[in-house]
């Protein structure tokens, strides 16, 4: 899942400094290190990173300009910060508090691949072109 976000993502950001090669020095730092945005091409952000350069005003509006695909930025904007969320609560919970439910796992399997509607992998792949 990690590496499907990633990958969506980088992409996304190339794409966005391709259209302005100034974003390529928008700042972000990843557990004490600094990065730019050019650097996501070969270092991963984390998630709770991605939502940051997502809200930040330059990148926002990048997205705003560049993007005409609205399905696209509805997904950037909402459907990835959402489910960014839910990875990290289950990802924190069970590296910091209790076991997850199994009932809780399931859920958010199925909510990752899609059982019984369109799932956030496919989603990725859906709009890496």
């Amino acid at each position: 899942v990690e590496e499907e976000l990633y990958r969506f993502m980088r992409k996304v950001f190339l794409s966005l400094i391709e259209k302005d090669n100034n974003l390529g020095n928008f700042p972000y730092a990843v557990q004490g290190r600094d990065y730019t945005l050019k650097d996501v091409e070969f270092h991963k952000p984390n998630f709770g990173t991605y939502t940051y350069i997502i809200r930040s005003s330059p990148i926002k509006s990048a997205l705003h300009t560049y993007l005409n695909d609205r399905t696209l930025k509805d997904f950037i904007f909402a459907e990835v910060p959402s489910f960014i969320r839910t990875m990290q609560s289950v990802r924190n919970e069970s590296i910091h508090g209790d076991t997850t439910a199994f009932n809780e796992c399931n859920r958010i399997r199925d909510e990752v691949i899609g059982i019984g509607r369109s799932g956030m992998l496919s989603e990725f792949t859906i709009f890496d072109k």
